[in-house]
């Protein structure tokens, strides 16, 4: 396919924002990773509580509860570690397993990232990239 230059896009046309992205999740048949998880287990290491990860995203405990026990099925691995709590309530830490899956997850996210914009600066020159790195916080 031949590159696009911006200068022979039609008058108007130019005005548009282009845009590009992708979607990269991890599946055992079922998908069980992806930008969405590694948020919500970076939100568990950071809060040290699912409960603070879960209002911090606006989800669901149990739909966060589903979404833990779903991938430690699939996996075969504990992904969240928690204590039962006493007088300060219970408390979450990321197993080793999580952070090597989020980490992995991260790379792979940023090799990917790269060549995806290396595409699109070779197929559309001239506009601007208005993509975003994997782990962007979405503007609210």
């Amino acid at each position: 396919m031949p590159r696009v230059k911006k200068s022979e896009i039609p008058a108007g046309a130019a005005q548009m924002e282009v845009t590009a992205g992708a979607t990269l999740w991890l599946s055992c048949g079922d998908k069980f990773f992806g930008p969405g998880v590694a948020r919500f287990f970076s939100l568990v290491d950071k809060h040290g509580s699912i409960n603070g990860a879960c209002e911090a995203m606006d989800l669901s405990y149990n739909k966060a509860h589903g979404m833990i026990k779903k991938m430690e099925k699939l996996l075969g691995r504990k992904m969240i570690l928690v204590q039962p709590g006493g007088r300060n309530g219970s408390s979450a830490a990321l197993s080793v397993h999580a952070r090597e899956l989020i980490a992995r997850y991260d790379a792979y996210s940023r090799e990917c990232f790269d060549l995806i914009k290396g595409a699109f600066d070779k197929h559309f020159d001239g506009y601007q990239w208005f993509g975003k790195k994997p782990g962007a916080k979405p503007s609210k």
